[in-house]
């Protein structure tokens, strides 16, 4: 069994490494750009690309992986958003951003790179058939309900058209590069095309720095947004994205599905992945919720660290 340390430390120390870059000024700001730039339009995508395309998904079935993942997401979500609802009597906005911190979680900057260094390319394929469609699906359904707490929260202004949502979001996604490196990937292996060694060659290399520089851009975003008011609230989501969410994924999987048991353990993993960093973007976009976001991704990353570490011992006892 792979040391859970070795897995830890490599993964949330880069993570550390760059929140204290960016803490002390070591960087200037334009160079935290740049980087972030480069792993987010260049090195991640081309990353995933070259995982999707040479995978081999010839007897995968990702029906029963989906909706084990996303109804514990459903549940995550509705807990979340009812706690900072009507626990906290906060306003629909800031609710569903509390149902968003609690189920959106960051499976391709954490829960890949820690599955990767658990189980190696055979925990890539159900890795990568969740990521997939993880993105897309989460930022329709986020922007959707958003649109309507929004009219419940008289801010019209904010308002569109059912139809311009959803045209806008699937511009947003369709430009995503890590979205754009996915499909490419995808269609790559669905039409069988051979990786030639030397594209193969350049891409391994990227491969190489994709992981560890989006862990250290990671860190130096988290520095930014740090820790402000509204801790409890963000406090009181932690519970639900690091251990419930899991749980209740770890629950499915094993009692309701035929999934083989390395996908168990993979979505699982994923499913205790830290909050990602498109709940503040949603909560900025809406204008609510900024502290309870920006404290949920920080805290929940830093706590990451043991919980991902707990839930992999759990699953290894399976």
């Amino acid at each position: 069994m792979v040391d859970t340390l070795s897995l830890i430390l490599p993964i949330f120390g880069l993570i550390a490494l760059g929140y204290l870059i960016g803490l002390f000024s070591i960087l200037p700001d334009h160079a935290g750009e740049a980087l972030s730039d480069f792993v987010f339009k260049i090195a991640m995508p081309l990353f995933l690309f070259h995982k999707l395309a040479v995978a081999d998904f010839s007897i995968v079935r990702p029906w029963s992986l989906w909706a084990v993942y996303f109804s514990a997401v459903l549940v995550a979500w509705i807990v979340g958003q009812f706690v900072i609802g009507r626990l906290f009597g906060r306003n629909a906005r800031a609710a569903v951003i509390g149902g968003i911190c609690s189920g959106y979680g960051n499976p391709v900057l954490i829960g890949m790179p820690f599955v990767l260094s658990a189980y190696g390319d055979e925990g890539a394929v159900p890795a990568l058939l969740l990521i997939s469609v993880h993105l897309p699906l989460m930022m329709l359904v986020s922007a959707i309900l958003m649109e309507r707490a929004a009219l419940a929260d008289g801010e019209r202004d904010l308002v569109r058209a059912p139809t311009e949502t959803v045209l806008r979001v699937l511009k947003s996604v369709l430009t995503n590069p890590i979205i754009i490196g996915l499909m490419a990937g995808g269609f790559w292996a669905v039409l069988g095309l051979p990786m030639p060694d030397l594209m193969g060659s350049v891409l391994d290399r990227i491969g190489v720095t994709a992981v560890p520089l989006a862990l250290f851009a990671i860190g130096l975003v988290l520095q930014s947004y740090g820790i402000s008011e509204n801790l409890p609230q963000a406090l009181s989501l932690m519970p639900i994205k690091l251990l419930l969410m899991p749980a209740l994924v770890l629950f499915t999987a094993t009692m309701m599905s035929d999934l083989p048991l390395l996908w168990v353990k993979v979505i699982v993993l994923m499913a205790a992945a830290p909050t990602g960093v498109n709940a503040y973007l949603m909560a900025s976009h809406f204008r609510t919720g900024h502290a309870l976001s920006s404290n949920a991704v920080t805290l929940t990353t830093g706590l990451a660290a043991v919980s991902m570490g707990l839930w992999f011992n759990i699953v290894e006892m399976l």
